[in-house]
């Protein structure tokens, strides 16, 4: 039987595609609470009433909210990106300089690899590189972010092996549903804390 979802699901999805549409823009935050919500309750009231427009007004729309969508999103492509690299055991790190409007030297890397027959190419990090722009700079730049990379690769790691021991013992014994979703969030917010703290 199928669970029916509640509002505040439908609200907390509506609000990650919304923060999703403003970040591809390069909008700011606060065109969502400014902006877009308004519109949209606008509409909703006059094409359904307003009874369905308080169903939109449940959506978080603020600039706090989408700051903290976005970096949800970020956090979990990267995770997703590092399983991927784990998976495919090689891959091509191509590395590009350039400099942003103030100036900066900025380092993108981009990394290469197989995926199911595919090869695939995905952005992996740019950061500012605070000294001048030698090899020995860029390594050293390279080098700090691939250290946060494999310790969130191992945490992981770590994290499937243990998942994979705690549900062949949990789920015979009955416990393994609740065991298993906060093993899950706790690891994962491991993971997006290294990420957030060192990225």
């Amino acid at each position: 039987m199928k669970s029916a979802v509640t509002v505040s699901e439908k609200a907390l999805e509506a609000s990650y595609h919304v923060a999703k549409l403003i970040a591809r823009q390069k909008k700011p935050h606060t065109v969502g609470e400014t902006l877009i919500k308004p519109a949209c309750m606008e509409i909703v009231r006059l094409m359904l009433g307003p009874n369905e427009v308080k169903e939109v007004n449940k959506v978080s729309l603020s600039a706090d909210t989408v700051k903290r969508r976005i970096h949800d999103m970020s956090s979990d492509i990267l995770e997703t990106l590092i399983k991927k690299l784990l998976a495919a055991e090689k891959f091509a790190l191509q590395i590009d300089e350039t400099t942003d409007i103030k100036n900066k030297a900025q380092l993108i890397a981009i990394v290469r690899f197989v995926d199911e027959d595919f090869i695939k190419e995905h952005y992996l990090f740019c950061k500012e590189v605070p000294e001048r722009t030698t090899g020995e700079e860029i390594f050293r730049v390279t080098d700090d972010f691939f250290k946060i990379f494999l310790e969130a690769a191992l945490m992981v790691l770590i994290s499937i092996k243990s998942f994979s021991i705690i549900r062949a013992w949990a789920l015979p014994n009955g416990i393994g549903k609740q065991l298993c979703e906060k093993w899950s969030r706790t690891q994962k917010k491991k993971i997006n804390d290294i990420l957030s703290k060192n990225l």
